[in-house]
Order: C-alpha cells, then structure tokens, then sequence
C-alpha cells in the first residue's frame, strides 16, 4: 500500500444568522486546549487567505480544521511513523479528541438554535479504515467506500493516486439579540477615492462597543440569541480608523483577545451595511502545504482544498430579544458607529472566543 497517496479536502460553510442559549461549557483545561490551537489557526487561515484574495471573501477556519485533525488521527501511517509506540495515542491527542467531542456535543444540544454539521469520509476500498473509528463518533462522520479507479477514468488519471476524500459542512441560523429597526441609504467608503451608496441597516441598543488602539481599529460586538445571559455567539465588526487602512490591521489580527473586547455596554447608534457574500476557495499545494505541512510534507499528498462558504446578514430579529433590550436601556446620550468603510466581520463562539467564521467585505454592493 502507498501510503504516500494524494487527497482531497472539500469544506463547506453555509451561515446566514447565529443564536443559542448553550449553558454548558467545557472544562478549563480543555477550553484552553482547544482556544490555543483554534485561535492560532483561525487568525493565521484568514490572514494568508486575506493576502490572497482579493475583494469580498467568507471564509471557515475551524471546518478546515476539523478535516486537519481528522486527516492527522485518522492516518494509519501517520501513527505508525509519528508515535513511539503506533498502538497508543499520546495523552495531548486524547486531550484534543475529548475536547472536540464535548465542544460538538454542547453544540449539537444548544436550545433555540439551528446548528448542524455534517462530515464525510470518502475511502479507497484498498485503504485501511480501523483508524478512522474515532472519528465518526467524534465528530459524527461517515465512511464510505469507493473504488477510486472508476474516478480516475473518467477524470483522465489526474486523480490516479487519490486514496482519501473528505467533505466537512457546517450550517448555522438564529436571530439578533437587537433585532435592526430599520433602513437607510448611506454612502460607503469603498477607498479615499471610491464610494458607493449602500443599504445600512440601524439601530439603537446597549452594544459592547470599543476602541482597538494597537491595531488602530474600533470593534462593536454584536450578539445573537434570546437574552443576555444566554449569548453564545456573536458577531464582532472591526473597522479601521484610517478608510484604506484594512491591510494593516489584517497583519496585526494575531494581536486581538476577543476574550479582552468586552468594554462596558452603552447606548449606541449602529449603521450597518446588509450584505450577502458567498465564496468558493481553492488551495493549491502551496496553501495546503501551509496549513497542513505535517501531513503533506511526511504522510500524505494534499493535491487540493476546496472550501465554499457563504454569509447573509440583515435585519431579521425577535420581538422578545426587543423586550429584553428595553429592560437594561441606560440613561445615556448614545455614541455612534458607522460602519462606512472596508471592514471584517468575525463570528465568534463566545464561552471559548474562538472565532468560527471570517468575513472580509470591502463592498457591499459586489
């Protein structure tokens, strides 16, 4: 057996709104765990993509991930040639494995929420499968078997050597806590030299809403769910100070602790453009190399990623998530934030701030 064989890792994200009243959470330990290699991914994914694309893009780090993991622990070669003993797993491994078990269970039970995600593992009929037991109970996949030769006729032998194929997709839906109130157009900075008139969507409620001085940026958080004390996901806008200073704070995003945005809520005035992205990513070994090197440099041949992903936001929201916003109103002059120029849109899953999903818009009209 050619261990040594070429695969292909297709993801797919479909995103229109989040909510959840998720209460549970996992352990310190394993939250840790799980924070510090998601956070460093999901940062490192989307700069490398940012400098690659150009214009609007979404993209999905942590469904890229999940086929990395399952891609490393599902490999019999790679056991065999990584561990010291090829019939143990290491204490760190079980580690991350237990912790993405729990994370998809809490997930998957969250109350007032549309949350689903769906992986599949398409398997040579020649490649070995007990190691990839683990996997579709953690994280809920199934195997199928094929016979890639029927593949490699009908596609001139440019997948002669494929072995392997993985499909990860992930959909989530909910409401705003502030549901937006109503529409307005307003012009938008596409550069200091272009600008277009867009569909904002405003509002005037409570908002975590702050300043960024390291990175010359300003965040407004914007939460999903039924009430306050159930928040589990929300969506951080960051805007650049400066009108064509998006790049420069796309090279500082690793300085960002979403854990830390969390100023004291005031009353704020929100203007918003709607705007609706859909994106179809395709690495080629040079990206794959870079966010896979362990497996592509030593076990296995990334021959391609392909990742679709798409993002609605507009104005839909609830009358009780309107009710709660009335009861914890300040007595206070709002500030204002007017989102008029290039920004990032990030969803983050708040209990563990590991952000799930990144939206880069420059305009909202493309």
């Amino acid at each position: 057996m050619n261990y040594f064989s070429s695969f292909l890792l297709v993801f797919i994200s479909v995103l229109s709104v989040l909510s959840s009243n998720i209460v549970e959470s996992l352990e310190n330990q394993e939250i840790q765990f799980i924070r510090s290699g998601l956070n460093h991914f999901s940062v490192n994914f989307y700069k490398t993509l940012a400098r690659k694309e150009k214009g609007n893009f979404v993209c999905s780090p942590i469904s890229a991930h999940i086929l990395g993991v399952m891609t490393i622990y599902g490999t019999d070669s790679f056991r065999k040639l990584e561990l010291s003993n090829p019939s143990n797993i290491s204490e760190s491994e079980i580690l991350l494995l237990q912790s993405y078990s729990q994370w998809f269970t809490n997930l998957k039970n969250a109350p007032n929420t549309e949350f689903s995600t769906a992986n599949r593992l398409y398997i040579h009929n020649e490649f070995p499968t007990n190691s990839f037991e683990k996997l579709t109970e953690i994280f809920r996949s199934k195997i199928k078997i094929v016979n890639f030769k029927d593949t490699f006729r009908t596609t001139r032998n440019d997948l002669k050597d494929m072995e392997l194929a993985m499909v990860s997709t992930g959909f989530f839906k909910g409401d705003w806590l502030y549901p937006f109130n109503y529409l307005q157009n307003r012009i938008f900075n596409v550069s200091k030299t272009e600008d277009v008139v867009v569909v904002v969507m405003c509002d005037t409620a409570p908002y975590n809403y702050g300043s960024i001085p390291h990175i010359d940026a300003k965040y407004i958080e914007l939460p999903y769910g039924l009430d306050e004390r159930n928040n589990l996901f929300s969506m951080y806008i960051i805007m650049p100070n400066d009108i064509d200073g998006l790049d420069a704070i796309t090279e500082k995003l690793h300085e960002i602790d979403f854990a830390t945005l969390n100023a004291p809520k005031r009353i704020v005035d929100v203007y918003i453009p709607k705007f609706k992205i859909e994106t179809k990513l395709g690495f080629g070994a040079g990206m794959s190399d870079h966010f896979y090197n362990r497996i592509y440099q030593r076990y296995l041949k990334i021959s391609a990623v392909i990742q679709k992903s798409f993002i609605n936001v507009d104005v839909k929201g609830s009358e009780s998530a309107y009710a709660t916003f009335l009861e914890i109103t300040l007595v206070k002059e709002p500030t204002e934030i007017n989102v008029d120029r290039p920004f990032i849109a990030v969803i983050v899953s708040k209990v563990e701030s590991i952000p799930l999903m990144w939206a880069r818009i420059t305009n909202p009209l493309e």
